[in-house]
């Protein structure tokens, strides 16, 4: 019985939303074409693919460029290092 209270308010919902839209579409010029909310769903699902796909490129090219950045600066850093090292070994010879 609790189920069909569910089912039932569901339902009831979906309708709900439904007359909300149409009712609001309907105040639009065309707009049972212009807005096919299918369409809009699908092209909005691409967009955010395409979203997350950029985003992960930009992330990705960030982290490289900080690991090479990284990379950089411990070489220079160890190279200062050894050749701090052989000129303090050098001076006190």
């Amino acid at each position: 019985m609790d189920t069909m209270y569910v089912q039932e308010y569901q339902k009831q919902f979906f309708e709900l939303q439904k007359k909300f839209f149409d009712v609001w579409l309907g105040g639009f010029p065309n707009s049972k074409e212009a807005f096919k909310l299918p369409d809009s769903l699908d092209k909005s699902i691409e967009l955010q693919e395409e979203l997350v796909k950029n985003y992960l490129a930009a992330e990705e090219q960030a982290m490289q460029l900080a690991l090479e950045t990284q990379k950089k600066f411990w070489d220079n850093y160890f190279e200062l290092a050894k050749k701090a090292a052989s000129t303090k070994v050098e001076v006190a010879a």
